[in-house]
């Protein structure tokens, strides 16, 4: 990999992780913004294509890697149930566990999906999914795996998946986990993406 291409991947993280915290900020509660929240996620989507526009290595890596051919395969589908299963059978024993959740949260994760907006729903069940791919897997797991081994790389991947789900990190990892191997094994952001937009579906009935 040239000097070029490290230093737009390196880059494009440390930005991500600006936009992300500038736009947490700016939506916060105790922002004049609050009241426009559900329009976070749109803002946060438009805010990392900028970056993709003007980090052209970063851009070409990331669409090298979309190969959508591979929602003709059977074993993508299997692969979705599969996983879909998994999450499910996670998502109700850790939510079970009382010590790990502060009961409020779980009343709030129960009830959010039915009074939030469909543009914040939009944002939340669609875009978020396209960004946090292309970064988790697309760019971070992508050089883990080759850097530190298949297992390290898409376990460390996901721990930091799961620690920017700041309210359920032990699900987040295992969401992590689940997106993860589905990207490592048939080689395609797509196959990520469309996991991760079913699963939000899912999550928001």
């Amino acid at each position: 990999m040239s000097l070029q291409k490290k230093l737009q991947y390196v880059l494009f993280v440390l930005l991500y992780v600006v936009v992300d915290g500038i736009v947490v900020n700016a939506f916060s509660i105790d922002s004049t913004l609050y009241v426009y929240r559900e329009y976070i996620y749109i803002v946060e989507f438009l805010g990392i294509a900028v970056l993709l526009l003007v980090l052209p290595e970063v851009r070409a890596h990331l669409y090298s890697l979309v190969k959508p051919t591979i929602l003709k395969e059977t074993s993508t589908y299997v692969w979705f149930l599969v996983s879909l299963l998994f999450l499910f059978i996670f998502r109700e024993i850790l939510f079970s566990i009382e010590f790990l959740y502060d009961a409020q949260f779980l009343v709030n994760y129960q009830l959010s999906n039915n009074t939030e907006s469909f543009i914040y729903l939009f944002g939340a069940i669609l875009l978020v999914p396209i960004y946090e791919e292309f970064i988790y897997r697309g760019l971070i797991q992508h050089w883990l795996t080759k850097k530190i081994g298949v297992i390290a790389g898409i376990v460390l991947s996901s721990i930091l998946f799961g620690w920017i789900h700041g309210d359920y990190p032990q699900f987040g990892f295992v969401m992590g986990l689940s997106f993860g191997l589905i990207y490592h094994y048939k080689k395609s952001l797509v196959a990520a993406i469309g996991l991760h937009i079913v699963w939000n579906v899912i999550a928001s009935l």
